[in-house]
């Protein structure tokens, strides 16, 4: 990376912290935009698999 930049080309860094990050998103939606902004196929197939196949684990209990 040091080396792109020193050579004045682009660089791209992608960072994900996804814990907790989209559980209220409207994924359909994020997809949509992803879309229209013409995002990279790479990344957005990768955005697309995190959101497949998604479960929510919800543990209550009760203590008196």
């Amino acid at each position: 990376m040091r080396e792109n930049v020193q050579q004045r080309n682009y660089v791209v860094m992608v960072s994900l912290d996804v814990k907790g990050a989209f559980d209220a998103a409207w994924w359909p939606s994020i997809l949509s935009n992803l879309r229209d902004l013409r995002c990279p196929k790479n990344l957005y197939i990768l955005k697309q698999n995190f959101f497949n196949d998604r479960i929510v684990i919800f543990t209550l209990t009760h203590t008196k």
